[in-house]
């Protein structure tokens, strides 16, 4: 069986109550004294899929910060390697700011939450979520995992039908919990659209929540070096690669691959939420 990014679903909401009930683990960088902890921290919080590691490398290296995903800190998958070096926060510049962590839990369920100076929540339209969740579950992690033969387009169209509607029923229950969640809490928003269409000007103003004074030409160093075209090894948005952690690079593809039915699900379960953030049927 492919292995899947398990999301749990928790109560919505959090209080108080919840800050001395709940036992948090925190994550082994930091249980092993990583210097890199020592200073601030910010914290990203997404669902799977909603841009996370793209704005979590865009902000360790315009803070000279260390890039921590908290669900997996050791890993270095090989789509990384290109650009290890700019996250790792050994650059000449640097900030108050020592680890940006990425999460994709639920607000009462993150390791050491009041130990971050900042929180941004990023989301995406979760319609888009589920399309990159479905490529990255069943075709880009076999391959990662080196079971290419577990790639789903090589089983017959009624199994990949199945596992689509699954994947769907399964974004359009989950999402609006994260949301909920998150939108309990005192958070910066971002969204995945915004970054896409004017990438600078989202990096400007989290650089100003963070309350970073940020240098112009490494601001578009930023923007430069973590370009769709450079993280997918050159291809353009719209130029899909299937089995890529970075697969198409656009906005809106849904409308590409969405029915009646998958659009009825969504309405269904998440229409509130996604209403809440700016997103329309």
């Amino acid at each position: 069986m492919i292995e899947e990014t398990v999301i749990i679903e928790t109560k919505q909401g959090f209080n108080t109550r919840d800050r001395d009930k709940t036992k948090f683990e925190p994550s082994e960088a930091i249980q092993k004294g990583d210097t890199a902890t020592m200073g601030k921290k910010v914290l990203i919080a997404g669902y799977p899929k909603s841009g996370n590691t793209w704005l979590g490398y865009m902000l360790a290296y315009i803070l000279g910060a260390k890039y921590i995903d908290l669900h997996a800190p050791k890993s270095k998958p090989t789509w990384q390697e290109g650009i290890l070096a700019l996250i790792e926060g050994n650059l000449s510049h640097n900030s108050d700011y020592s680890t940006v962590c990425k999460t994709h839990s639920q607000l009462s369920d993150v390791p050491d939450l009041w130990s971050y100076h900042k929180v941004i929540h990023l989301v995406r339209d979760p319609r888009d979520i589920a399309v990159s969740l479905y490529f990255f579950r069943y075709y880009n992690l076999p391959i990662a995992q080196g079971k290419p033969e577990a790639v789903l387009s090589r089983k017959n169209w009624l199994i990949r039908q199945l596992f689509w509607k699954v994947n769907i029923l399964r974004v359009a229950r989950q999402w609006p919990l994260h949301t909920l969640s998150w939108q309990s809490f005192i958070v910066r928003l971002a969204k995945y659209e915004d970054m896409h269409a004017h990438c600078s000007s989202v990096i400007k103003g989290l650089c100003d929540y963070l309350e970073h004074r940020y240098n112009s030409a490494i601001l578009q160093n930023t923007v430069d070096l973590f370009s769709f075209e450079r993280l997918s090894g050159g291809r353009s948005p719209g130029v899909e690669r299937q089995s890529s952690f970075f697969r198409k690079g656009v906005v809106g593809d849904y409308k590409n691959r969405f029915g009646s039915l998958d659009i009825t699900i969504m309405k269904k379960y998440a229409q509130r939420e996604m209403l809440s953030v700016g997103y329309s049927f």
